[in-house]
């Protein structure tokens, strides 16, 4: 089913509005997990790492296939220390 023009453009509107809100010092809007040459890499929020291929990433891996994001996920946050 289709939304309707009414919720799309309630959707719309809320994106706006959410883009507009300020986010806290050092936070970005997206996740620090990306794609480059081939490997997962995490890079921060701000800083000299956060420059893609000029600069290392905090971690990176090729162990996980580009297809298998959620896995890429779950390493990511082990990394990090956010999951066990």
């Amino acid at each position: 089913m289709t939304p309707t023009l009414r919720e799309r453009l309630h959707r719309t509107r809320f994106r706006l509005w959410a883009a507009r809100q300020p986010l806290p010092k050092g936070a970005r809007r997206g996740a620090p997990l990306r794609r480059e040459w081939g490997a997962w890499v995490v890079r921060p929020g701000h800083g000299w790492r956060r420059v893609r291929y000029v600069t290392p990433p905090l971690y990176s891996t090729r162990s996980i296939p580009a297809t298998d994001q959620d896995a890429a996920v779950d390493w990511m946050l082990k990394r990090m220390g956010l999951r066990s």
